[in-house]
């Protein structure tokens, strides 16, 4: 806006537009409405199948409840039930991640914090995930009286606690990265 004259005179300009003639800035319109169409498309689908996995184990659970006979193993059920929900809210939780940082909140700079961020919150799910269904797995064989797979729960321990000391490590080294460029 620019006083001349006595008036006011407003300039509309695209921004995004002018930038790019500049050559300040590389944009590419069809490429990144292509790049959040796929990612929309994809998110959605996740969210799709988290939302018909914690369904299932809705419905395993209620049939658990309702129609629970002297026949069916009730322990099992309700591991298999904690099972479908957990893994479908550790998915819906990729799913969300991946709407809000790539389709709703995408910014024209790249942050490579941003791409840090998501992938530590992913991990996180899934470590969260994998501990709650490696505590299962060690609840039902030490119920049952198989103790031949404990050696599997074993592995399943180690496997979650180096993803767990991963994590650790992955983050030291960005603060790392971080402290040596400021």
């Amino acid at each position: 806006m620019q006083f001349k004259d006595n008036y006011y005179y407003v300039y509309d300009v695209n921004l995004i537009e002018l930038l790019e003639e500049l050559k300040l800035i590389e944009f590419n319109q069809f490429h990144d409405k292509f790049k959040r169409a796929v990612y929309f498309l994809g998110s959605t689908i996740l969210a799709l199948v988290s939302i018909l996995l914690i369904g299932y184990g809705i419905y395993i659970f209620g049939t658990i409840l309702l129609f629970s006979s002297g026949e069916t193993n009730l322990i099992h059920d309700v591991f298999k039930a904690i099972i479908a929900v957990t893994l479908g809210l550790a998915i819906f939780d990729l799913a969300k991640q991946i709407f809000e940082h790539e389709v709703l909140f995408q910014t024209l700079e790249h942050d490579e914090d941003k791409q840090y961020k998501v992938l530590g919150k992913f991990l996180i799910s899934i470590i969260i995930a994998l501990s709650i269904e490696t505590l299962l797995v060690v609840f039902k064989i030490a119920l049952s009286d198989d103790k031949s797979e404990m050696l599997s729960a074993f592995y399943l321990i180690i496997g979650t606690t180096i993803m767990f000391v991963g994590l650790g490590w992955f983050y030291k080294t960005i603060r790392l990265v971080h402290k040596e460029q400021e």
